[in-house]
């Protein structure tokens, strides 16, 4: 099939009527360049008004099953130019499920997605694996509309692994961020999802090999506190309200010092307020000035051997 600059291949089946009643399409679609942003130029303008994400997906309907194969070795889609992509889904009456979603080169980055959804209308029985790696977190977070305004700017690459399953008015969730050297593990449940989201019960834990590395990133200090030259490793269960978090049962350590508590976050302001019940170990600090002095080590036992189980994600 040819259409002005495009070519594609297109082969396929019908099955006027399967066991289940429905006709049965099967479609083999691939191209080696598909720019959609261009022939949506040339598309008649649409009157029909669009709704959010979550109504959208609860009207959508086919009136046929279909089996669907689409492979373009090049995409091009609002300013975007994608490589390799790659998509296998089964549409099923009132139900979708996807065994593989490749993007390659989205915004900098590397996209694997599989999962489903078991009852479209009620929006339930919603499955899905997420893989990211992504080369640039600020480009990635520009093309996702996410405010990544309190990153750092060079941030540059990260890997991001997640697990949700259950339905439009809340999903657990299982993640693992990888980033700047550390590691960020959460596990919980996120409520309305495809709306405003907040999270519930949800279990975090930080990582990172060098507290003073993270810091400095952060920060954008000049140069790396002594004081923090050594691990941190920090839990706690974060609840949300708004734009106000708790934190409870905070424990952890921090470059050899325990803390423990609560704290609550409020985001409402121009500028974050931090209050909380915090209790410190035994804390010994040496000068930044001073040459050959390193804070000593905390002998307070550390307040967990055990990490959050993420074998879900593998």
């Amino acid at each position: 099939i040819k259409l002005d600059d495009h070519e594609f291949s297109l082969s396929g089946a019908y099955t006027p009527q399967t066991k289940s009643g429905r006709p049965l399409a099967v479609v083999d679609f691939s191209t080696a360049v598909l720019d959609i942003d261009t022939l949506s130029k040339k598309m008649p303008a649409s009157k029909e008004q669009y709704g959010d994400l979550e109504s959208s997906l609860r009207t959508a309907s086919l009136l046929f099953d279909m089996d669907l194969n689409l492979n373009a070795k090049k995409l091009k889609y609002q300013g975007q130019n994608l490589e390799n992509i790659g998509v296998k889904a089964k549409f099923r009456d009132n139900a979708v499920s996807v065994s593989g979603l490749t993007l390659k080169n989205f915004a900098k980055s590397d996209i694997v997605a599989s999962g489903g959804i078991d009852n479209i209308k009620a929006l339930s029985g919603i499955a899905l694996n997420l893989s990211v790696d992504t080369r640039d977190v600020q480009a990635l977070a520009k093309a996702l509309s996410v405010d990544a305004s309190s990153l750092p700017k060079d941030m540059g690459k990260a890997s991001i692994k997640a697990k949700l399953t259950g339905s439009a008015d809340a999903m657990d969730m299982t993640a693992n961020i990888a980033a700047l050297n550390g590691e960020l593990i959460t596990q919980g449940k996120v409520k309305t999802p495809l709306q405003t989201p907040s999270v519930s019960g949800m279990t975090v834990q930080l990582k990172h090999k060098n507290m003073a590395e993270a810091m400095q990133k952060f920060s954008g200090a000049a140069e790396q506190d002594p004081n923090f030259k050594k691990p941190m490793d920090v839990y706690a269960k974060i609840s949300q309200d708004g734009q106000t978090y708790t934190l409870a049962g905070l424990k952890g350590d921090l470059a050899g010092f325990t803390v423990q508590g609560d704290a609550k976050v409020d985001l409402s302001a121009t500028k974050p307020y931090l209050s909380g019940d915090l209790k410190f170990g035994k804390v010994v600090l040496a000068s930044s000035m001073t040459t050959g002095n390193t804070a000593q080590k905390s002998t307070a036992e550390r307040w967990s051997k055990d990490t959050i189980d993420t074998t879900g994600l593998h």
